[in-house]
């Protein structure tokens, strides 16, 4: 859309691409943002690779699943497959 905006209005656009306007106005403001989601992927990633490494890289992610509950950080498995 925002390689169009000077073809073709936003109002047009938005009702083709079945997106609102004040959506895409948003995104628009907040696209160079970090979203919090990221922000607490990337602290779970951190976290992981430190347990990860402090084993030595020898347990798995059940053992570091464990080890990081006792400390309070309680995810799924799958999160700590896939940091």
């Amino acid at each position: 859309m925002q390689v169009h905006l000077e073809q073709f209005s936003v109002m047009r656009m938005a009702k083709v691409l079945a997106v609102s306007r004040s959506g895409f106005y948003y995104w628009l403001k907040h696209r160079h943002e970090i979203s919090q989601r990221d922000r607490a992927r990337t602290l779970r990633d951190i976290t992981v690779k430190k347990a990860f490494e402090a084993s030595k890289g020898r347990d798995g992610a059940r053992c570091i699943q464990v080890e990081l509950a006792e400390q309070g950080n309680k995810h799924n498995l799958i999160r700590y497959q896939t940091a």
